[in-house]
């Protein structure tokens, strides 16, 4: 299932509680696998200034070593 998506600059919270601005918006798939895998894939397509960007990733999950803190 397609979830759609914001995207915004560097520095910008993903909670949006700050003043940015958007740079484009579009959508992701992520794929079914074993919730306990190591990583992840999907597929993604961005517009993004005024281009069609789409493709497909792989990621590795992971934890934050330490607690964030955002102000």
């Amino acid at each position: 299932m397609w979830s759609d998506v914001l995207v915004v600059g560097e520095g910008c919270s993903a909670s949006g509680t700050g003043e940015c601005e958007s740079r484009g918006f579009g959508k992701i798939w992520l794929d079914e696998g074993a919730t306990d895998s190591k990583r992840i894939s999907g597929k993604y397509e961005v517009d993004f200034n005024g281009k069609h960007v789409k493709g497909e990733f792989t990621a590795k999950k992971r934890k934050p070593s330490a607690t964030r803190i955002c102000e």
